[in-house]
């Protein structure tokens, strides 16, 4: 079983490449016990064997997993779905999401608040379902879980593992981020989506702003000052004037919803 800070449980899970901006940014979060360190397990994957040192837990040793040649995506984007299927095989093998209640993908420049995600998690756990996390206007497709923070059910992520092969011989996944890959393969397999765009403050969505109150993460922060700074501001969360949405957004949603 899985010792738990909270209900319901978080894994949280970061693919990091240590020679970028990516190395100083996690072994912050680690000193700092903070972002996917505060969940109830943790996973990092690296494409070489690495042992990180520092906060609560003292050592970690990363899970490796193999690299694969990232392109773009039809976005613009990395074109990183293969590259993530890689990383989710790794999450597969390493067996710890089967003592959790929701797996969590999160970029490393991502600032994670698992408090916070248990509440709007909590509401979702036991279902077979994952989290819509951006409704940016006029997207081609609609609103979608973006990648920087992907939260996945227990019984959804064994249904990925249980049929991922679907997805990779069905889908034209190559011209695809790894987040829309994800989206399509969930909803292919027959894993229900749960709407939340308050769960979530990025700047690649509808802008990012640390003093959120209801926000579980928020993305991009990309160097140590900007990430600690960003966690700091969410200690002193501003009130939101209201959160009722403009007639243009309802009319927007309506169109995706029938």
């Amino acid at each position: 079983g899985l010792a738990t800070k909270g209900y319901p449980s978080l894994y949280c899970w970061s693919l990091f490449m240590p020679s970028r901006y990516e190395g100083p940014l996690l072994k912050s979060h680690l000193d700092a016990d903070a972002g996917i360190f505060a969940c109830d397990d943790t996973e990092v994957l690296t494409f070489y064997p690495l042992t990180l040192t520092g906060g609560a837990k003292g050592r970690l040793e990363t899970t490796v997993v193999p690299s694969v040649p990232v392109g773009r995506s039809k976005d613009g984007t990395a074109g990183n779905a293969l590259q993530f299927m890689k990383a989710w095989e790794g999450i597969s093998g390493a067996g710890k999401w089967q003592h959790a209640d929701w797996t969590i993908k999160v970029d490393p420049d991502a600032v994670l608040l698992p408090q916070r995600l248990r509440r709007h998690l909590e509401p979702h756990t036991g279902q077979k379902v994952y989290m819509v996390n951006c409704a940016k206007p006029y997207m081609p497709e609609g609103p979608m879980m973006f990648g920087a923070m992907e939260a996945i059910s227990s019984a959804a992520i064994a249904e990925y593992f249980a049929k991922v092969g679907d997805c990779a011989g069905g889908l034209p996944w190559k011209a695809w981020g790894e987040d829309l890959f994800m989206g399509k393969c969930l909803e292919k397999i027959g894993v229900q989506r749960a709407n939340d765009f308050h769960i979530y403050s990025d700047g690649v969505c509808t802008g990012v702003d640390c003093t959120d109150p209801d926000a579980a993460a928020f993305h991009p922060k990309k160097d140590v000052a900007s990430w600690l700074a960003c966690l700091e501001e969410t200690k002193h969360p501003v009130a939101r004037p209201t959160t009722e949405a403009p007639q243009w957004f309802k009319d927007y949603m309506a169109s995706y919803t029938s």
